[in-house]
């Protein structure tokens, strides 16, 4: 009779922890009153976060943003006047300009992103823009244009001031796209670098302060900062196959190992699947569309990836688009002919096995209780 029940408790666990088995995301343990996020960094999904919107201040993780701007007004050749501003300006980190030093915009993006000068930074947004708060409506207007839209910033190096803040989606969204940027990703992930030292004759050479922090070979890039009012904050861009995503800490006391958990316990968890696979073939009264790839979604284990999806049809750009809560999650070139755009809804299949354990159980009890009652009989018809 154990070996009875012992068999149907384990298959019954078996069923019932199917679908939590797939929707499970390792605890990454992230503890204390910071906030954090992860997100997808194409789609902008959310695969975890911890107060992801609400205000923080982002220390030198503002850099990203500098670097973003300056890449896109500069070339890596144009020369900069370091001015006496930027020098007497600034504390904390630098990479020890002198009075009268000139620099490509190369150098200091290196120094930038190494070593999280604070001295070029300012140099970077005066050579840029002429001055520091004319810098950093520029830098406003690139975070909004990303979509980072609760933020504000007052300078380009993060030292502490009350009117410069961000979230930790906002910086999520901003490492995001410089994780597009060639010049950003090969820049950051530099483990030294030489340039020319002002009235030495010997090269100045910086190393990268936080690159083999977490040598993952998944890691794509990092910066982090540091300041009294902000604490730590770091932001990581990893991978997965061929699934990018971001995360962010702020406001933490033990960063690295925080955020080593939280990259690890998202990477385990994550997922891709196939939502429509190649040349399938959508027909929507008299109109019929092939589809020319497979179109997938990440995600963090869940059985639901298709609930409440939308799919909408651009033929003009011959693509085809998932949408959730208005948020674009996944692109695939498609189509065979032009039409209008007839959306349609994808159903989420039905998780039926867990439905299993009912019926399994009663058959078995009605079995069981048949049994008994014959062999009971039988024993009353003996004499």
């Amino acid at each position: 009779m154990w070996r009875r029940w012992t068999i149907l408790i384990f298959l019954t666990a078996i069923i019932l922890g199917h679908k939590v088995a797939l929707a499970a995301m390792a605890d990454p343990q992230i503890n204390g009153d910071q906030t954090g996020i992860v997100i997808d960094a194409e789609s902008k999904v959310v695969y975890w976060q911890k107060n992801g919107d609400q205000k923080a201040y982002p220390a030198s993780t503002t850099k990203v943003l500098t670097a973003l701007v300056v890449l896109e007004n500069c070339d890596l050749d144009e020369i900069v006047q370091v001015s006496d501003n930027a020098i007497d300006s600034i504390i904390g980190s630098t990479l020890w300009l002198e009075y009268g030093e000139k620099k490509t915009v190369e150098d200091l993006l290196h120094g930038l992103l190494m070593v999280s000068a604070n001295d070029a930074a300012v140099a970077l947004a005066e050579h840029v823009s002429g001055s520091v708060e004319a810098f950093s409506e520029k830098m406003n207007e690139k975070a909004l244009s990303l979509g980072a839209t609760h933020s504000h910033f007052v300078n380009p190096h993060g030292l502490h001031e009350a009117q410069h803040y961000s979230t930790a989606r906002d910086m999520a969204i901003i490492f995001s796209a410089a994780m597009n940027n060639p010049d950003f990703i090969r820049i950051a992930n530099t483990q030294s670098y030489a340039m020319s030292w002002h009235g030495k004759t010997e090269d100045r050479v910086i190393y990268h302060a936080t690159l083999q922090a977490l040598p993952y070979p998944w890691v794509i890039a990092n910066k982090n900062g540091y300041t009294d009012e902000a604490g730590q904050t770091l932001v990581y861009g990893a991978e997965k196959g061929e699934t990018r995503f971001v995360a962010v800490l702020m406001g933490c006391s033990d960063i690295w190992n925080e955020m080593d958990r939280l990259l690890i316990a998202v990477r385990d968890s994550l997922e891709s699947t196939i939502l429509i696979e190649r040349n399938s073939i959508l027909s929507f009264g008299e109109q019929t569309w092939k589809i020319s790839d497979d179109v997938e979604i990440a995600h963090i284990g869940s059985t639901k990836v298709g609930e409440n999806l939308l799919i909408r049809l651009e033929p003009e750009q011959k693509q085809i688009s998932l949408l959730k809560d208005e948020v674009v999650l996944s692109r695939g070139d498609s189509l065979l002919e032009e039409n209008q755009v007839i959306p349609w809804y994808l159903q989420d299949y039905i998780n039926w096995l867990p439905l299993l354990v009912i019926p399994f159980w009663w058959l078995y009890f009605i079995t069981f209780y048949r049994v008994r009652t014959r062999r009971k009989s039988r024993k009353g018809e003996r004499p």
